[in-house]
């Protein structure tokens, strides 16, 4: 996750904005309403701390606007790269979530590179 605001800022309300589209992390139910682990850690966090939370669900490069924009003052499920970083200020790593690539056997050679790159492990 990526915060946009200041470390002496004591807010009475934090606007978090994440991928409406990505379960069971969060997605939108049949109602419309946003559901998944991300609704219930971030109720979680408002009990425990007492500042408002207000979760926006969105697509992803509507989140990424927001934060830059000062619309949201954290994006969540936001990976770490060097562009980001010049764009964002990141907390640490708040939990790991494995994920695999698939390719097409019939054309190995095309993802050649990524065997190489930090995508770990290659399998």
């Amino acid at each position: 996750m990526a915060f946009a605001l200041p470390l002496t800022v004591r807010a009475t309300v934090i606007r978090v904005a994440a991928d409406d589209s990505y379960p069971p992390y969060l997605f939108l139910g049949p109602d419309g309403k946003a559901r998944g682990y991300l609704v219930d850690e971030w109720a979680l966090w408002q009990k425990r701390t007492g500042v408002q939370v207000e979760l926006i669900a969105t697509n992803w490069t509507n989140a990424q606007q927001m934060l830059l924009l000062g619309q949201a003052d954290v994006i969540e499920m936001i990976l770490k790269t060097p562009e980001r970083t010049a764009l964002y200020d990141f907390t640490a790593l708040s939990c790991f979530v494995w994920i695999r690539s698939c390719r097409r056997l019939a054309d190995p050679a095309r993802f050649a590179p990524w065997k190489s790159s930090s995508l770990k492990p290659w399998a």
